[in-house]
């Protein structure tokens, strides 16, 4: 019995002989953080000696280990953790270098980065608990308030010009066939096609179809709305015309229909006649040409053709007259006109 007493003495005093080394209590783990999955279950007893890893929430870095040293727990911190500018950095257009920020930020702190030329920060990147909040680098330039009629050089715009300094900046009128209501930067608007405007054209009733269109308007604002061509080789005289009974033939050629009650469908050139054909068709040239004299219609004779638009009258012989009520000539002068 005293040997089976002095055993169990010996196994709770240790290997040593001496007495035990008091164990310590695990019953959570560091604030802001939680017991790792290698740390004592049921009972929570970490011997001494013997260390755990205790796990922090997130947004929080982990210092240190669990360890028991003879009956006192030391537990590890969990630190607010920081934030890295550097990367950061790569994803924030127009930023030139750190600025006031270091390359790690820490936790509830904040920094300026320094933005580009002709940028400015707005705002600054500050971290809470590893996550970084970011700032913009934005354009200082001001648009230039070009004045109705003008737009910036080459047709720039605001979104085009924002590297370009004001001074730098140039407003030019609006070029012909364009035009530009409002001050400002933005561009000038094109006429509708067909359509011509002056220089520096303020609104669009500035445009007008060109001689060789006629004008169609939107029906409650009478504002222009396109310009429809006329038939080739004609054009509006004069004004503005709103429809095809407006379009003439040009000077030099002629109107198909010849009739004008009917609508314009071409403008052809010019047919010269040939005298010689006409002779033949009307039997001019057999046993009776003896009673016909060229006349006027001589200055053609060599050519064997009339310009289109021209006429000459023939003669008869010296005693003889032109039979009246014939349908070769439609009058008693024997006047040949060619159309």
């Amino acid at each position: 019995v005293v040997a089976a007493a002095l055993a169990g003495w010996a196994l709770a005093a240790g290997p040593a002989g001496g007495a035990s080394m008091p164990s310590c209590s695990v019953t959570r783990g560091p604030e802001n953080g939680r017991l790792g999955a290698d740390c004592p279950q049921e009972p929570h007893n970490l011997s001494s000696g013997s260390s755990c890893q205790a796990l922090c929430d997130d947004g929080y870095d982990l210092q240190g280990v669990m360890v028991c040293d003879n009956g006192n727990l030391r537990l590890p911190v969990c630190i607010p953790a920081g934030c890295n500018v550097s990367e950061a950095l790569e994803l924030v257009d127009n930023v030139a270098d750190l600025g006031s920020c270091p390359e790690q930020l820490e936790s509830g702190e904040e920094c300026e980065p320094l933005c580009g030329p002709n940028y400015d920060a707005s705002g600054n990147f500050s971290c809470l608990l590893g996550n970084l909040t970011t700032m913009e680098c934005t354009s200082h330039w001001m648009p230039v308030p070009c004045p109705a009629g003008f737009e910036f050089e080459d047709g720039m715009d605001a979104l085009n010009v924002h590297n370009r300094s004001v001074a730098s900046a140039v407003c030019t009128p609006c070029p012909s066939a364009e035009y530009k209501p409002e001050v400002g930067p933005g561009p000038c608007k094109k006429c509708p096609a067909g359509a011509n405007s002056n220089i520096g054209s303020h609104f669009l009733a500035d445009c007008s179809c060109n001689a060789t269109f006629f004008a169609q308007f939107e029906a409650e604002t009478f504002a222009l709305e396109s310009c429809v061509p006329c038939p080739n080789n004609s054009q509006v005289v004069s004004g503005s015309g709103t429809s095809l009974e407006d379009c003439t033939c040009q000077t030099g050629f002629m109107r198909e229909p010849k009739d004008d009650s009917l609508s314009l469908l071409v403008c052809r050139p010019p047919y010269n006649c040939n005298l010689t054909a006409f002779f033949n068709y009307a039997n001019l040239t057999g046993p009776q040409q003896h009673q016909l004299k060229m006349g006027t219609c001589a200055a053609y004779e060599a050519g064997q053709f009339v310009p289109s638009g021209k006429n000459c009258h023939l003669l008869c012989d010296t005693g003889t007259g032109p039979q009246l009520g014939t349908d070769i000539f439609g009058a008693v002068d024997l006047e040949l006109m060619c159309e």
